[in-house]
C-alpha cells in the first residue's frame, strides 16, 4: 500500500471524525466518522461551515459564531487548537464533541484540519458524577450522626455539621485537630489500638468518651472504616440516653428479681387457661413444693380443692373483664395434703393492644387468723416497694375530685418534677400543669385523661400511648395502663401505670425506616444468619431470581448457585468475609426458571456489639446487559462490522502467534496480500451499499477457501489478508492463491446488479520472505502491488527484486513531491499535421522530468506514481496552465492556426471541479474554447459511460474539443461511443507501427478511419515515422497525422526557433 493510499485509508477507516476546510472554513473533504458524527451525507456536509452544524449558542453561553472566529484566528497564527463544541444534527439532536484544529499548507493552498470525537456520553457521565457528588455531600451534612474523614495520622480533614453540633467546636478548630485531642485520656489507648488495626484494613466499632469544647464527656459510639483511597472515614453516635436507660434497666431487672424470687407472699401467674406460668419461692413454700419446674405448666385447679372450683369459675371472667381481682378466697392443697385457705388479689397483664396475657396474683395465707395480719402488712410492705421500685411511673389519685395522693420516683421522672409536685394536686383544676397531648398534637381535656376517666367513669384503660411535656420542656411519649380503684362498689381512686417508651418509638421508627429501605431497594439484597442460612430476602431479590422468601427460608444459598463460580472464588469470599467482613465481585447464579445470569455481589458480615457474626447480608445487580455489551466490545475490537472477519488489530495478534506455531514446528507461513481491481468503480457508479454487500460476499469465499486454522481478515476498503498456516513448502501456498483468484472471479448478484470483479494477490512465505508480521506484510503488499503493474488478475511471490522496485517507487514519490514544488518538470510539445498538406495545425501538451541526479524521467513511469499517490491533479491542473500559457504566447506571435491538446487523467475526468478549472484557465490566458483540445483514454472513457459522458458535456459546452485516446486498445462500446461529445477519434501506435506489413493492422486502421468518419469523427493517427505510413494514411483519409516522422516533443523555445526560419 502506498502512503498516501494508507494515510487515506486511515482517514477513511478513522474512528474520530475529520473534516477538511479552506480558508473560508468551507468543508471541502471529509471521512465517513464525520457524516456518522453529524447524522448527514458526505455530499451534506460537503461546502458547509462549522456554523451550519451548530446551535447559536454553545454551552459556556458564548456565541458559536464569536468561538469559529476566536478559533480561526488562532489557527491562522500557527496554534493548534483544543476545544469543546456542540454540534446540531441534521435530525436536530445536540452532539457533544472534542475538537483539535490545525492548519495545513499545501499545494500553496491554506486549509483547516479538524478532528472531532462524540464526547456526548462523557458529559453526561461527568454530570451524574458531579450531582451523585452533590447529593453525598448534602447527605453528610445531614447526616443524624457526626461523621468524619481522617488522614492516616489521625487529623481531621473533614466533619459534618452533626459532628460541630455533638462537640461544641467550630468546623475550623475540629479541622486543627486530631482523634487523639478529643478522646478521653484514660480510654486513648484502646482508641489508637483500634485506629492502627483500622489503618491495617479491619473495621472499628467501639465505645468511647470525646471531651466536649466544654469540658464535658460524652459517651459515643464510634464506627470506622477505611475509604478507597486509603483515609480512615468514621461515625460518632451520642450513645448517652442510651447509656442511662441501659443502666436504669439493668438496676431495675436487678432490683424486680430481687423483689419477685425473695418476696414474702406467694405470686403465681396464670395465662387466659388458668395454667401456671410462673411462681415465686413463697408459692412454691406454701404449696410443699421445691422445684418451680414442677408445677409450671399445670393448671391451677391441680391445687385447689373441689369447693374451691365454682368460686374459681365464678371469680375468673370477672378478673380477666375487670383487670384486677381483690379478695376472693381459694382453699388451695399443699403437697402433704395439708389445706390452707388464701386470699387472691392480682391484676391482668396485657400486651400492647391491651389484650390480656395474664394474671398477676397475690396469695394471701390467712389460715391461721393471727396470722392474718402479718401476711397483710408484708403484703402492703412488698406492694409498697413494687410501687417504689418500679421502673413504671405509677400515679394514685382519690375521688371525687381526682386528687393525686401517691406518684412513685419513676413518675417523677418521667414527669421531671421534684418529690412533692405530683402529691395533694387536683388533676382537673390544674390540667394544664401535665401539658398532656395525643399522638396528632392536640391537647388532652382534663375530664379525658385516663386518670380521670378511672376515678370518674371507672374506665379501665390498657395500652393508650400519649405524650407529656415534662418541666424540661421535653416531649416523652409514654403508654398508659389506668383503672379505677373499687371499694364497696364505688370508686374510692384510681391509678394510672405509664411506661417511658420515647426510646423504643425511635427504634421503632428506624427499625421501620430500615423495613421500608430494605423492601424498596432496587438492588436485590438477601440476609443468612450466622450459619449461612437465608432468613430474608427483598423484592428486588424475588425479581432477579424468581424465588419467593418461603421458598428459600432456611436454605444455604447455595441452592441458587449455577456451578459457573470457580471454586477460588468462593474460597476467596469467605477468606475476606473472615478477614475484612467484605467481600465484593462477580457470581453466576441460576433463576427459578433454569437460566444463568451473572451478577455483581458485595457481601458483609454483620457483627455484635461483642464482635460475634450474626448475620451476613449480600447485596447484588444483574449485570447480564453489562458482560453482553462488554463482549460485543471486544468483539467489535477485533473484528470487522460489515464482514464479520478480524479486523487489523486481530489479525497482528493472530499473525505474532501463528508465526511462533511455524517457529516451534519448522513449519512454512504465506501471507497473501489481496486487493478487489478497479472495486473504486463499482462503488462510484452504484454506490457504497452495494459494494459492502459485494465485500461482505468476497469475505464469505474466502473463508470457503481456507482451512478453519487459516487466517482470514479485512484491513479496510477492499484490501484482504489471508494467512495459511502449517504448510509443508512455500508452493503450497500457490494452489490456494489458485483457488482464490478463481472463485472471486465469479460473478457477484448484488441487488439485482451481476458483477465482476477480478483480484490482484501479493504473497509472502515465512521464513524466508521476513520472520516477523511487518516484513511478512510488507512483502506481501508488495507482491501484490507488482501484480496489479502485470496487469491485474493474477497471483505474486514476492521476491528481492519486486522489493527494489518498491524501494525506487518510493523514492521517485518522494522526489516527484519536491520536483513538482521546485518547478522541476517541463512541458515539451509534439506537432500535430494534416495529412493532405503536412502544415503543421496544433501541437500535443507532453510533461517531462529532468531529475537532478537520474537524468530524464520516462513518463510511463512518474504519471503512474502521480497517479497512485494523489499527485495527478496538481500535475495535470499545472501542464494545463502551462500549455495554455505557451499557446497565448504563440497566438501573440500571429499563429493564430495552433491548438494546443492536453491528456486528462481518470482522477481529473471525476474531479467536481474539473469544468470550473478549464474554464478559469481559459480565461487566465485569454483563450477561446476551441483552442483547447482534451484527450482521454478510451479505458477511462468508458469505465463509468455515464458519469463521463456528464463531465464532457459541461466541457464540450465551453467550446473545448473533446478526443478519444489509443483508440482500439480497450473494450470500446459503439453505443456509448455514439452518445458521447467527442469531435476526434486518436488512432492508436499500435495499429499504426504495422499497417504496412500486417494486414490485419492495415484492415483495423482502415476500418477505424471509415467508422470514425461515418460517425462525423475526425481522426489522428498516433505514431507515423514512415513514409509509406503516411501515404497509407493519407490514402485512407486520415485528417491528422502526428509521430517522429514530423518531429519529436520537444521545449517550446526550440519550436518556437524553428518555426520562426
Amino acid at each position: 500500500m502506498t502512503a498516501p493510499s494508507y494515510y487515506h485509508a486511515l482517514f477513511t477507516a478513522a474512528g474520530d471524525s475529520m473534516v477538511v476546510r479552506d480558508e473560508a472554513g468551507r468543508a471541502v473533504d471529509c471521512n465517513p466518522a464525520a457524516c456518522a458524527l453529524l447524522a448527514c451525507t458526505r455530499e451534506q456536509l460537503l461546502g458547509t461551515t462549522p456554523l451550519d452544524w451548530a446551535p447559536p449558542l454553545q454551552p459556556d453561553g458564548r456565541a458559536s459564531a464569536d468561538h469559529v472566529a476566536d478559533v480561526l484566528g488562532r489557527v491562522h497564527a500557527g496554534e493548534a487548537v483544543s476545544f469543546d463544541w456542540v454540534n446540531r444534527r441534521l435530525n436536530g439532536a445536540l452532539v457533544h464533541t472534542e475538537v483539535t484544529v490545525r492548519c495545513l499548507i499545501q499545494e500553496g493552498r491554506t486549509l483547516h484540519f479538524a478532528i472531532s470525537r462524540d464526547v456526548t456520553e462523557r458529559e453526561q457521565l461527568l454530570a451524574a458524577v458531579q450531582e451523585r457528588e452533590r447529593r453525598l455531600h448534602t447527605v453528610l451534612e445531614h447526616a443524624v450522626d457526626a461523621l468524619f474523614i481522617a488522614d492516616q495520622r489521625g487529623a481531621y480533614q473533614y466533619v459534618n455539621q452533626a459532628a460541630i453540633d455533638m462537640l461544641g467546636y467550630t468546623r475550623e478548630e475540629l479541622l486543627g485537630m486530631a482523634i487523639a485531642d478529643l478522646v478521653e485520656a484514660d480510654e486513648l489507648a484502646g482508641v489508637l489500638k483500634d485506629f492502627a488495626g483500622l489503618l491495617q484494613g479491619k473495621q472499628v466499632a467501639v465505645e468511647a468518651r470525646m471531651r466536649h469544647r466544654s469540658g464535658r464527656l460524652i459517651p459515643v459510639e464510634l464506627r470506622a472504616a477505611l475509604l478507597p483511597d486509603g483515609r480512615p472515614f468514621g461515625s460518632c453516635r451520642d450513645i448517652t440516653e442510651r447509656v442511662q436507660v441501659q443502666r436504669q434497666l439493668r438496676e431495675s431487672e436487678e432490683r424486680f428479681r430481687n423483689l419477685f424470687e425473695k418476696a414474702p407472699l406467694p405470686y403465681q401467674s396464670l395465662d387466659m387457661g388458668a395454667n401456671i406460668l410462673t411462681v415465686n419461692d413463697a408459692w412454691l413454700r406454701l404449696m410443699g413444693e421445691t422445684r418451680r419446674e414442677d408445677v409450671i405448666g399445670k393448671c391451677i385447679t391441680d391445687f385447689l380443692v373441689e369447693s374451691s372450683l365454682p368460686t374459681l369459675a365464678e371469680n375468673f371472667p370477672k378478673f380477666v373483664k375487670r383487670g384486677t381481682v381483690a379478695g376472693p378466697v381459694f382453699d388451695v392443697q399443699a403437697r402433704d395434703g395439708a389445706v390452707r385457705r388464701v386470699a387472691v388479689t392480682g391484676r391482668i397483664g396485657r400486651d400492647d393492644q391491651g389484650n390480656p396475657q395474664r394474671t398477676h396474683c397475690i396469695l394471701n395465707d390467712i389460715t391461721e387468723r393471727w396470722q392474718s395480719e402479718v401476711q397483710r402488712e408484708e403484703a402492703l410492705a412488698f406492694m409498697q416497694a413494687a410501687f417504689e421500685q418500679s421502673p413504671s411511673g405509677i400515679v394514685i389519685a382519690d375521688a371525687p375530685d381526682v386528687r393525686i395522693r401517691l406518684a412513685n420516683a419513676a413518675a417523677l421522672g418521667i414527669r421531671g418534677a421534684d418529690a412533692d409536685a405530683l402529691t395533694d394536686i387536683e388533676v382537673q383544676a390544674h390540667a394544664e400543669r401535665w401539658h398532656a397531648l395525643r399522638l396528632d398534637g392536640t391537647p388532652y381535656p382534663s375530664q379525658e385523661l385516663p386518670l380521670s376517666r378511672a376515678v370518674l367513669r371507672g374506665e379501665t384503660t390498657h395500652g393508650e400511648e400519649m405524650v407529656i411535656c415534662n418541666d424540661a420542656g421535653q416531649n416523652r411519649t409514654v403508654l398508659v395502663n389506668a383503672a379505677p380503684i373499687w371499694r364497696e362498689g364505688v370508686v374510692a381512686s384510681g391509678i394510672v401505670v405509664f411506661h417511658d417508651i420515647t426510646e423504643q418509638k425511635k427504634v421503632q421508627a428506624e427499625l421501620h425506616l430500615y423495613a421500608r429501605i430494605f423492601a424498596n431497594n432496587g438492588e436485590s439484597i438477601m440476609i443468612t444468619d450466622q450459619n449461612n442460612h437465608i432468613v430474608a430476602i427483598n423484592p428486588a431479590f424475588t425479581r432477579l431470581t424468581g424465588f419467593e422468601i418461603d421458598e428459600l427460608r432456611g436454605q444455604n444459598p447455595r441452592v441458587l448457585a449455577s456451578g459457573r463460580t470457580p471454586a477460588e472464588t468462593y474460597r476467596s469470599l469467605w477468606s475476606h468475609l473472615s478477614e475484612t467482613d467484605f467481600w465484593i465481585g462477580e457470581l453466576w447464579d441460576r433463576h427459578k426458571d433454569g437460566s444463568e445470569h451473572p451478577k455483581s455481589a458485595a457481601i458483609s458480615a454483620i457483627r455484635d456489639e461483642h464482635g460475634v457474626v450474626t448475620h451476613y447480608m449480600a447485596s447484588c445487580v444483574d449485570i447480564t446487559e453489562h458482560k453482553a455489551a462488554q463482549a460485543r466490545v471486544e468483539y467489535l475490537a477485533g473484528h470487522d462490522v460489515l464482514t464479520g472477519l478480524i479486523n487489523r488489530h486481530d489479525l497482528e495478534s493472530r499473525m505474532e502467534q501463528a508465526l511462533r506455531f511455524a517457529l516451534r514446528d519448522d513449519s512454512k507461513l504465506a501471507v497473501m496480500f489481496i486487493d478487489l481491481d478497479r472495486f473504486k468503480t463499482i462503488n462510484d457508479s452504484l454506490g457504497h451499499h452495494v459494494g459492502d454487500h459485494l465485500l461482505a460476499q468476497v469475505a464469505t469465499r474466502l473463508l470457503g477457501c481456507v482451512r478453519d486454522s487459516d487466517i482470514v481478515a479485512r484491513l479496510g476498503g477492499d484490501e484482504f489478508v489471508v494467512v495459511l498456516t502449517d504448510l509443508a513448502a512455500a508452493l503450497d501456498a500457490a494452489s490456494i492463491a489458485g483457488s482464490i483468484l478463481q472463485s472471486l472471479a465469479e460473478p457477484y448478484l448484488v441487488e439485482g446488479h451481476t458483477l465482476n470483479s477480478s483480484t490482484s494477490i501479493g504473497v509472502s512465505v515465512f521464513p524466508q520472505d521476513g520472520t516477523d508480521t511487518g516484513s511478512l506484510m510488507k512483502a506481501a503488499d508488495t507482491a501484490m502491488y507488482h501484480a496489479k503493474a502485470q496487469g491485474r488478475n493474477n497471483v505474486q511471490f514476492f521476491t528481492a527484486s519486486m522489493n527494489a522496485e518498491v524501494q525506487e517507487r518510493l523514492l521517485l514519490e518522494r522526489d516527484l513531491r519536491v520536483a513538482l514544488r521546485e518547478r522541476q518538470l517541463t512541458v515539451h510539445y509534439q506537432p500535430k499535421v494534416r495529412a493532405m498538406d503536412a502544415s503543421v495545425c496544433g501541437v500535443e501538451a507532453l510533461a517531462r522530468w529532468q531529475h537532478p541526479t537520474l537524468g530524464m524521467v520516462s513518463p510511463v513511469k512518474f504519471i503512474v506514481i502521480a497517479e497512485e499517490c494523489g499527485l495527478i491533479d496538481e500535475l495535470g491542473e499545472w501542464v494545463l496552465n502551462e500549455a495554455c500559457g505557451q499557446l497565448a504566447a504563440w497566438h501573440a506571435l500571429g499563429w493564430h492556426h495552433l491548438s494546443m491538446a492536453v491528456n486528462l487523467s481518470a482522477h481529473q475526468l471525476r474531479a467536481p471541479n474539473l469544468v470550473a478549472m478549464v474554464s478559469a484557465t481559459l480565461a487566465r490566458h485569454s483563450l477561446a474554447g476551441d483552442d483547447l483540445e482534451l484527450e482521454v483514454t478510451e479505458s477511462v472513457a468508458m469505465a463509468d459511460p455515464e458519469r463521463a459522458i456528464g463531465q464532457l458535456q459541461q466541457l464540450r459546452a465551453l467550446g473545448v474539443r473533446l478526443a478519444i485516446d489509443d483508440f482500439g486498445t480497450g473494450y470500446s462500446s459503439l453505443a456509448y461511443l455514439k452518445l458521447l461529445p467527442i469531435q476526434t477519434l486518436k488512432l492508436d501506435r499500435a495499429f499504426v507501427r504495422d499497417i504496412e506489413t500486417d494486414e490485419n493492422d492495415a484492415a483495423i486502421s482502415a476500418a477505424t478511419l471509415a467508422l470514425a468518419h461515418s460517425l462525423g469523427r475526425s481522426v489522428v493517427a498516433e505514431g507515423v515515422e514512415t513514409e509509406g505510413q503516411r501515404q497509407f494514411l493519407r490514402q485512407h483519409h486520415c485528417d491528422v497525422l502526428q509521430g517522429y516522422l514530423f518531429g519529436r516533443p520537444e521545449s517550446a523555445a526550440t519550436w518556437t526557433t524553428r518555426w520562426q526560419v
